[in-house]
């Protein structure tokens, strides 16, 4: 689904580029981990913790999550998002090549769920994406997924459901490999982008086909039009 423009309006491309690059630069000793998904309306270009949990991370042979509807808030307004353990992003998944992982679904919606491990070599059966390889994650039920962990890298997780994904339900895995890194590094950080709306998922799809570039609040302008005529006259206009 084409984000919108406006996810950026209040800081250019330019300046958020320069500030992403000092950022770059003040950790490049880190290992970098991952993008996927989390710029919003924001006066700053970072990402902010959403409701203190950002950091939340899990590891182990066996892990729950919860799909549930949760509370969402960014830059002084607030909606619904579907959410992995209460946050936007979900948890980052901490693994190591080898082991074998039991990951507990369980699902608060009112609506059908799942969660799809991008990447992920592992049975059909347990890759998530209802009527292929099951059947999806009833209301009020909890899916077991069992499957061993046959390689090491950044990748992500997410609904593979409706439009549950654009409403907040993805979030970061990292694998470590089963050998020493061979990148020695002083700390590590998982960069998670993506844009935000506070419509629906469902709302977002129905603007869309209705117009293509509903979202596209950037588009030109007649004053702008009249320039380039003048510029480079009607016709190559």
């Amino acid at each position: 689904m084409p984000p919108p423009e406006s996810a950026i309006s209040s800081t250019s491309r330019r300046s958020w580029l320069g500030q992403f690059g000092a950022l770059a630069a003040a950790a490049r000793r880190a290992q970098a981990l991952g993008v996927l998904g989390l710029l919003h309306r924001t006066k700053s270009a970072y990402a902010q913790k959403i409701q203190g949990e950002r950091d939340q991370e899990l590891s182990g042979d066996t892990i729950a999550l919860t799909i549930a509807e949760s509370v969402f808030s960014v830059d002084g307004k607030s909606g619904k998002a579907v959410t992995i353990n209460g946050t936007v992003p979900g948890p980052l998944i901490r693994l190591r090549e080898g082991q074998d992982v039991t990951l507990r679904v369980t699902n608060r919606l009112k609506e059908p769920s799942s969660i799809h491990w991008h990447g992920i070599l592992l049975p059909s059966e347990m890759d998530g994406v209802p009527g292929v390889s099951f059947a999806g994650i009833p209301p009020g039920a909890t899916f077991t997924y069992r499957f061993p962990i046959k390689q090491s890298g950044t990748y992500w997780y997410h609904s593979h459901s409706g439009s549950q994904e654009q409403e907040g339900m993805y979030a970061p895995m990292i694998i470590e490999p089963s050998t020493p890194d061979s990148v020695q590094f002083d700390r590590e950080y998982a960069v998670v982008l993506s844009n935000w709306s506070f419509d629906s998922g469902k709302a977002m799809i129905a603007n869309l086909k209705k117009k293509g570039g509903y979202y596209n609040f950037q588009q030109r302008t007649a004053t702008e039009f009249f320039a380039d005529v003048k510029r480079e006259g009607w016709k190559a206009t």
